[in-house]
């Protein structure tokens, strides 16, 4: 008070550096708090690190991509923060990122390994993963170099699909629908024949290896 009335000037210098302090705490936390849900998640894989997601999108028509962080329905929600129009710009049958049967050839005979002890998820919670990551997400996903590192592209009722770096490189992958179309392949050798129609019944796990040093895997997240 003593000082507005002496000296008003200074006052509302002080309540910018005020202002501009509690904004950068803000970020601060903010990104002390997505560390430790990073530091908290538990590999599928026993000594593999978890990185968080990151990747290129969309988010307008023709506008420049922009890099966001998290699993893709995080970066939904971020989208849609910064274009509310966003689900209407990029309408999920325009597939321009869709699985095809050139794409789908470089999963074609991947070695497969079914292994429960990962954390059997729910096939149709999976299978609406795959195909949201195939027809849905614009963008290519990033990843640094390994080896032993794994981020949660898609985590919904503790399904996951997890992307995992086994190469001295970074990897960016063309789109979001070579990692679906991973766990495809997972699922075409994991999961029975029940499993993959609309009758879901039993839970299953899996990992699909590719042939230059990253693997998708199926599991909890």
């Amino acid at each position: 008070m003593h000082l507005a009335r002496h000296n008003p000037r200074a006052f509302k210098e002080l309540r910018g550096i005020r202002k501009a302090t509690m904004k950068s705490v803000h970020y601060v936390l903010a990104g002390i708090s997505l560390a430790l849900v990073a530091f908290a998640l538990v590999a599928p894989l026993d000594g593999y690190a978890v990185v968080e997601l990151s990747g290129e999108y969309q988010v307008s028509p023709g506008g420049p991509p922009v890099v966001l962080n998290g699993t893709v329905q995080e970066v939904h929600a971020q989208l849609l923060k910064l274009n509310p129009n966003w689900d209407a710009d990029f309408p999920r049958d325009a597939k321009p990122g869709a699985s095809t049967p050139a794409k789908r050839n470089i999963w074609a005979g991947a070695d497969v390994s079914c292994e429960n002890r990962w954390g059997a998820v729910r096939p149709d919670v999976i299978k609406d993963g795959i195909k949201y990551l195939r027809e849905s997400v614009k963008g290519k996903p990033q990843m640094g170099a390994g080896p032993g590192v794994c981020a949660r592209v898609s985590c919904d009722v503790a399904a996951g699909i997890w992307w995992c770096n086994d190469d001295r490189a970074p990897k960016t992958l063309d789109s979001f629908a070579d990692i679906g179309d991973g766990a495809a392949r997972a699922q075409e050798v994991c999961a029975t024949d029940d499993e993959k129609d609309d009758d879901l019944v039993d839970w299953w796990a899996g990992q699909a290896f590719h042939r230059t040093n990253w693997n998708v895997i199926v599991a909890k997240c």
